[in-house]
């Protein structure tokens, strides 16, 4: 096995060359939407519509010609994408479902458990049975629970349990309202069929982990915000790295100046090596990144590698924030070059641009305006606006 010793720019580039966030873009339309999804493995869902939910944010940053329809068609027309619980909510290849078996199968003792959930539980699959799917709004129930974020409809609680579960998939939304339907008439008997996914709790725990490392591209062997979802401990993450390694499903990369090596996944590594020998060359490139895009999961490395340091502040107090709840990054080339923050009117169709923050030492010349500008087309594109108001023009 190699050991690779490489600067922080070489990883920045290898990163974004893996998301498809450098260059030309290479995923293209309906076929491309499923194409990159594939290749990540998940992207985050997130009901928040600002000026686009996340998904829909990440899939226009990378794919030619990105229509909000395309993801909605893939998920509840053709089913080869899946809502599923993986980094929380995530969209996911249908392909995979069978393989979150360890992680559905704590859930259902956990409902059944609960108090007043017995006649919801009945209720819920006498209305699935006549109607074929079922919205929380479907079910009485004068019960509330603790859930998250406040007192939540023990009803609406149930039916996330039992999607979780795997007993219940999002058959479609209207609006953020999920409708849920039985998996096993939703689901092909290939995927539905999970019973011989993993032979052990350590396997699954190993693709978990991989999996991962693919959505974001690198990652070390730290506590993160990207292991979210995955039930593990610190020891339970060092013995399925540390078996990846022994496998060759991942690389090792260290950095000059950092303790911790990275991991990279073992199809990378190829056009690693090209990146670390010089002989990626790629045209000028601007995109606006969405909050929750898997690139940013682990906020630590992407100030470490990038210099740049993110937070969403969509649940910080506004006395608090530094910038505003939902800032956009802005991605120029190699790296991280400013922030900004979008509000679509969808009443007006409008493109309202309210703030932009460049970071320091960005000199802002004619190719970076002509980026700015052509970033700023597609995203009125992506948001079927006709006018633009605000900062129109960078300073």
């Amino acid at each position: 096995m190699i050991n690779y010793k490489v600067t922080r720019n070489i990883v920045c580039n290898y990163i974004l060359w893996w998301q498809g966030l450098v260059g030309e873009k290479k995923y293209i339309g309906k076929d491309g939407v499923l194409q990159y999804i594939r290749h990540i493995g998940c992207i985050q869902y997130d009901p928040v519509d600002i000026c686009g939910k996340n998904a829909d944010i990440v899939l226009q940053s990378r794919v030619v010609e990105y229509s909000k329809n395309m993801l909605e068609e893939l998920l509840y027309e053709q089913k080869q994408l899946i809502d599923c619980y993986d980094k929380n909510l995530s969209i996911i290849p249908s392909s995979n479902w069978k393989y979150f078996q360890y992680a559905k199968k704590n859930f259902k003792e956990y409902y059944k458990n609960m108090k007043n959930t017995e006649l919801i539980i009945n209720d819920i699959n006498e209305k699935i049975k006549r109607k074929k799917y079922v919205c929380s709004k479907d079910i009485e129930s004068e019960y509330k629970t603790d859930w998250g974020w406040g007192d939540t409809k023990i009803s609406r609680v149930v039916l996330e349990l039992m999607h979780r579960e795997g007993e219940l998939v999002v058959h479609h939304k209207i609006g953020n309202i999920k409708y849920y339907a039985y998996a096993k008439d939703y689901l092909s008997n290939e995927t539905f069929d999970s019973q011989n996914a993993f032979f052990s709790r350590e396997e699954y725990l190993e693709w978990r982990v991989y999996m991962r490392i693919v959505a974001v591209g690198a990652l070390w062997n730290r506590g993160s915000d990207a292991w979210i979802g995955i039930d593990m401990n610190a020891n339970e993450r060092d013995n399925a790295i540390y078996n990846l390694l022994q496998n060759n499903k991942i690389v090792e990369i260290h950095l000059s100046d950092e303790k911790f090596p990275l991991y990279i996944p073992e199809e990378a590594e190829a056009t690693f090596v090209q990146i670390v020998n010089g002989n990626k060359n790629v045209a000028a490139r601007m995109e606006f990144i969405a909050p929750l895009d898997s690139i940013l999961w682990d906020r630590k490395l992407i100030e470490m590698l990038f210099d740049f340091n993110y937070k969403w502040e969509i649940y910080t107090p506004s006395l608090k924030r530094q910038y505003g709840p939902y800032i956009l990054p802005i991605l120029y080339n190699d790296g991280f070059i400013g922030r900004i923050e979008l509000i679509h009117n969808k009443e007006e169709k409008s493109l309202f641009i309210k703030n932009i923050w460049m970071e320091k030492d960005v000199e802002i010349d004619s190719r970076i305006k002509e980026n700015y500008c052509d970033c700023i087309s597609r995203f009125m594109k992506f948001n079927k606006c006709t006018q633009i108001n605000g900062l129109t023009n960078l300073a």
